[in-house]
């Protein structure tokens, strides 16, 4: 799409990355090399989409001719140029200088009339249009914002007014007129409303902490590092770049190398494709109540849960880990003034929370990927989020299943016996 050619002028800053120590020795890793008409460019957004396996590429050396190679086959998309993530089971694609969406089976769902057109979040995405001013400086164009819903429809016109739009998050999506230098706030029916409470989100800089690997120079070659300093890719190559993939634009599981005039992809030997289910950090999301049944070691228990809806709008459901301690009576839990502390193989100590929520509806949350829970002393990263109640006390919810594998039992579900949680058994996927 448009907007990666822009992405990537943020990107350039971040792409040689330096590490002090010496190298270990090369262990050079497998490329995938694609063919010679196929090259990468800085101008494009270096997009991997692993929902239909295609790769945003170049056909010429200065980025200018935008393409789509599929990795499957080895050929070139011919309906489409250029393309973005999905987000919201909608990806934004680009023919002849024109934005529309797609979805996951490559069908297009929204016409490709815009000029402009970025990710889907809460349920509407920016869309813009490209029109002249008005003589005599009809030669110079300007862009008309609108919001667009899943099917196309205007939810909202703008107006030209608004010089810069956000991403929604929480509902909500900050403004910026470059005119006047003013600045605001609108929901998702393009209403203006009051400031969230926390604003940093709308913060435009890129902060990754998923870089497993670096770019090195050696004089005018460089390779690729691991964080232990073991050199994966040897110092032969003319440049390297990491590839983003996902609705956040994160580093994806692919970097691409240059030797002469071949491109070639790496794949990152510490990705991990599980992408979380929401935005986390400081990014909003809305959890729904979600009372659920659990066969429980073949005994049905009642959970008062909060689920999370993922991209297609199915829950994912999660639990206070007190609650499920209170059930199954094999281990305890406690909090040491920052972390979760569960200790194994001990009858759980009730601190009179269990069972119950302080809470009524929808709540807004906070993700916290990295939340890190000692297990018999040992850290282990659970995904979970954070309501906070009326007299700012934080609730954590974790996700059923990675408790299990945290823990070693078998969490699992059929349409017959829906939820189900068996003690005896190992986790397995």
């Amino acid at each position: 799409m448009s907007l990666q050619k822009y992405l990537a002028l943020a990107l350039a800053s971040v792409l040689c990355l330096g590490l002090v120590a010496a190298p270990a020795a090369a262990q050079e890793a497998e490329i995938l090399w694609l063919p010679e008409e196929v090259r990468f460019a800085s101008e494009l957004g270096y997009v991997y989409v692993p929902e239909l396996d295609w790769l945003s590429v170049s056909l010429d050396e200065d980025g200018f001719v935008p393409a789509l190679y599929d990795m499957g086959t080895g050929t070139l998309v011919e309906e489409f140029d250029d393309m973005g993530p999905f987000s919201e089971g909608l990806a934004g694609v680009s023919k002849d200088g024109k934005d529309g969406y797609i979805d996951r089976t490559g069908q297009v769902v929204v016409p490709l009339v815009w000029d402009v057109a970025r990710d889907f979040h809460d349920g509407v995405a920016v869309a813009m249009l490209e029109r002249p001013y008005a003589p005599p400086y009809a030669e110079y164009t300007y862009l008309d914002y609108y919001l667009i819903d899943p099917t196309g429809a205007i939810v909202a016109h703008l107006g030209p007014e608004y010089g810069d739009v956000s991403d929604f998050h929480g509902g909500v999506a900050y403004v910026w007129d470059y005119h006047t230098d003013l600045t605001w706030y609108i929901d998702t029916q393009g209403r203006v409303v009051e400031p969230p409470e926390d604003t940093s989100v709308f913060d435009s800089s890129y902060d990754y902490d998923r870089f497993n690997l670096a770019v090195e120079w050696q004089g005018d070659k460089c390779g690729l590092v691991d964080k232990d300093g073991t050199v994966v890719i040897p110092y032969e190559y003319d440049y390297a770049s990491w590839i983003t993939e996902g609705p956040d634009h994160q580093p994806g599981r692919y970097w691409y190398v240059q030797k002469g005039d071949r491109f070639g992809l790496v794949k990152d030997p510490a990705w991990q494709d599980t992408p979380p289910v929401i935005p986390w950090g400081t990014w909003g999301a809305t959890a729904y109540p979600s009372t659920q049944t659990v066969e429980v070691d073949g005994k049905a228990v009642e959970f008062q849960m909060y689920a999370l809806k993922d991209e297609n709008g199915n829950d994912t459901n999660y639990i206070k880990l007190r609650d499920l301690a209170a059930v199954l009576n094999s281990f305890d839990v406690g909090w040491n003034g920052k972390n979760v502390l569960v200790e194994t193989g001990k009858p759980y100590t009730p601190n009179g929370s269990e069972g119950n929520t302080p809470y009524s509806g929808p709540q807004d949350c906070v993700g916290a990927e990295g939340n890190v829970v000692l297990i018999d002393g040992e850290g282990t990263p659970l995904r979970s989020f954070v309501i906070t109640d009326a007299n700012g006390g934080g609730h954590t919810y974790f996700r059923l299943r990675d408790v299990g594998k945290a823990l070693g039992f078998q969490v699992g579900w059929t349409d017959q016996r829906g939820i189900f949680v068996e003690t005896d058994k190992p986790y397995q996927e």
